[in-house]
């Protein structure tokens, strides 16, 4: 059977607080919609993607690549060169 490992680089990444609208419009360069209880939503070529406060918005080579949960996000990365 065929094994995989993560790759080892670096990702760039947001972290949506409920509060920081504009830094994320400008992150997946897009609208973002803020339902009533906080979470956010927007569309990617992929399709339509909802973010709850505390969760993360995933970027790899440029493209969105995957939502995480905080616990999700600090167990697979830390920060990269001068943002250590």
């Amino acid at each position: 059977m065929p094994r995989f490992q993560t790759r080892r680089g670096e990702v760039d990444a947001l972290q949506w607080t409920g509060e920081n609208l504009s830094e994320l419009m400008a992150f997946v360069n897009n609208v973002v919609v803020v339902q009533p209880l906080g979470d956010a939503q927007f569309w990617s070529p992929f399709g339509s993607w909802h973010v709850k406060p505390s969760q993360w918005v995933v970027k790899e080579d440029g493209a969105l690549a995957r939502r995480m949960t905080d616990v999700e996000f600090n167990a697979k990365y830390e920060p990269a060169g001068d943002d250590k």
